[in-house]
């Protein structure tokens, strides 16, 4: 089995009711390696340090005190810790962009997910060239979709090998169900097609497309 750790945003517990689309991505890719037999960990920013399992996962909570962007700073340098404890074999960023770059000392390859080609000061002569420099410390660099890459490529070029890594999704959970749909439908008069767009209004999710 491999070792893996899988190290998420700084802003919410990882297994938080309210947590987003990239907590999600974590858990359930994390319980997809856990099925495939391999040995999976996930460094999460918490209120407490803590350790608990989850579908055969462990989770490390990790105390962080401040408020962003010094706690995504936080993150990175208190999650050291753990790694120099117990390094992994593979170490899967999703969204620090900085994380291969911290973790330099570790014997082991780094992967990062990306959702979006920006980052905050990255428009920026110094900030592109400190991102840049950043993402070239990576071994792989994941995007979710094709156009996710695409975008990713025209802003940043090629720093570290890529390969497009869709989102999952839990079919024990999400799964068609037409007959409360049709029953829906009737029950607010509902006809022809609909959209349902779940998300926040911003450029990143390119909702003005959708309109």
């Amino acid at each position: 089995p491999v070792r893996i750790t899988h190290q998420g945003v700084s802003t919410l517990p990882v297994l938080h009711d309210r947590g987003g689309a990239v907590g999600r991505r974590i858990v359930e890719l994390a319980a997809a390696q856990v099925a495939a037999g391999h040995d999976v960990r996930i460094l999460s920013p918490d209120s407490a340090n803590s350790v608990t399992e989850h579908r055969g996962i462990i989770v490390q909570g990790i105390r962080l005190r401040s408020r962003r962007p010094v706690r995504d700073y936080e993150m990175l340098l208190a999650s050291r810790r753990y790694l120099r404890a117990d390094p992994p074999d593979v170490l899967h960023f999703h969204g620090e962009r900085e994380g291969a770059r911290f973790n330099a000392y570790l014997d082991a390859p780094t992967v990062l997910s990306v959702d979006y080609f920006r980052y905050r000061g990255s428009t920026s002569r110094l900030g592109h060239k400190y991102y840049e420099k950043s993402l070239r410390q990576f071994d792989c660099i994941l995007p979710v979709s094709k156009s996710c890459a695409q975008e990713f490529k025209q802003f940043w070029g090629s720093p570290a090998p890529m390969d497009v890594l869709y989102n999952g999704v839990n079919v024990n959970q999400f799964q068609p169900d037409l007959e409360s749909g049709q029953r829906l439908r009737a029950e607010l008069g509902l006809e022809g097609v609909i959209v349902l767009y779940v998300g926040r209004l911003c450029e990143q999710k390119g909702t003005d497309v959708l309109l």
